[in-house]
C-alpha cells in the first residue's frame, strides 16, 4: 500500500514538472536579425547597428556612441571612455541641428537608381546653385577647395532597409541632407576638375543577427548638458568654427 502511495506521488510529481516546462517564460533580451553598416568619415570608423528595436551608431576610436530605439525614439550620447552620457528628445535633437521638419527633395534634382555597397540605392545629384540654406547647400563652402572649388554633390540613400520612419528623420537630421525616407550611404562632392570627393561612405552593409545588449542603455554614467562634452573636448574647436561658419546647429561649448 505505501509503495503504491509513493507511485503515484512520483506520478504527480513527473506532470507537475510537465506542466511548468511548458509555460512560455517572458524573454527579458532578445537578439534579432538586422542591418550593420561599416562607415568611414573624417573622425574614423563608424559602425551602425539597425534592426526594428532602432539604431546605434558607434565610433569605436573616441568611444561615442548615439543610441535611438522605439518606442520614444529619444536620443542618447554616451561614450565608453569618458563615461558620460546626455538624453534629448528627437525632436529637441531635429530642432538643434536646424531640421525640424527635414528638407524635402526638389523635383527637379536629378534623382538615378543604382547600387552602393552591394544594395539598392538612389544617386541624387545637386549643383551647387540648387544649394539653400540650412542644408547639404552650405556644407561645401566650408570643405572648398580654392584650386578646385565644390561644383554640386553626390547623395546616395537606399529604400531597401525598412525601418520606423523615425529613424529615416534621425538620420535626415544627423547628417543634415535631405529626409528621403531612406537610409543614407553616402556623400561626395564633385569638384570642378571633374573629382570625387568622398566627404563619408559606406564601406559595407551586412545582414546580421545583433543581440539584444547593443541596444542596452548605458548605467551609472554621468550626466551632461550638452553632446559636445560627451563625444569629446579635443575635436569642439574645430567643430564650432564649421557651426560658426555655417551659420546653423550649435556650438560645442558649455
Amino acid at each position: 500500500m505505501k509503495s503504491r502511495h509513493l507511485s503515484t506521488k512520483s506520478l504527480l510529481t513527473v506532470i507537475l514538472a510537465l506542466l511548468l516546462s511548458s509555460v512560455p517564460r517572458p524573454l527579458a533580451a532578445h537578439s534579432e536579425k538586422g542591418w550593420v553598416l561599416e562607415r568611414q568619415n573624417i573622425f574614423g570608423k563608424t559602425i551602425v547597428y539597425m534592426d526594428s528595436r532602432g539604431i546605434r551608431m558607434t565610433w569605436p576610436d573616441i568611444g561615442y556612441n548615439v543610441l535611438v530605439k522605439a518606442p520614444d525614439y529619444s536620443v542618447v550620447h554616451f561614450n565608453t571612455s569618458s563615461k558620460t552620457e546626455m538624453d534629448e528628445s528627437l525632436a529637441h535633437f531635429c530642432k538643434r541641428r536646424g531640421m525640424e521638419s527635414g528638407i524635402a527633395c526638389r523635383h527637379n534634382w536629378p534623382t538615378e537608381k543604382t547600387t552602393y555597397a552591394g544594395i539598392r540605392a538612389r544617386k541624387i545629384s545637386v549643383r551647387t546653385k540648387n544649394f539653400q540654406r540650412n542644408s547639404i547647400a552650405v556644407l561645401p563652402a566650408v570643405r572648398n577647395e580654392k584650386k578646385a572649388p565644390v561644383v554640386a554633390i553626390e547623395y546616395f540613400v537606399s529604400d531597401s532597409i525598412r525601418l520606423p520612419r523615425s529613424i529615416y528623420r534621425f538620420f535626415s537630421a544627423f547628417h543634415t541632407v535631405p529626409d528621403l525616407n531612406g537610409i543614407p550611404l553616402a556623400l561626395n562632392d564633385r569638384l570642378s576638375d571633374g573629382k570625387i570627393k568622398p566627404v563619408w561612405y559606406t564601406i559595407s552593409v551586412k545582414r546580421e543577427t545583433i543581440p539584444a545588449t547593443i541596444f542596452a542603455e548605458p548605467r551609472n554614467y554621468k550626466k551632461v548638458n550638452h553632446w559636445g562634452m560627451v563625444f569629446g573636448g579635443g575635436i569642439s574647436g574645430t567643430i564650432d568654427n564649421i557651426a560658426e561658419d555655417l551659420g546653423v546647429g550649435d556650438k560645442f561649448g558649455k
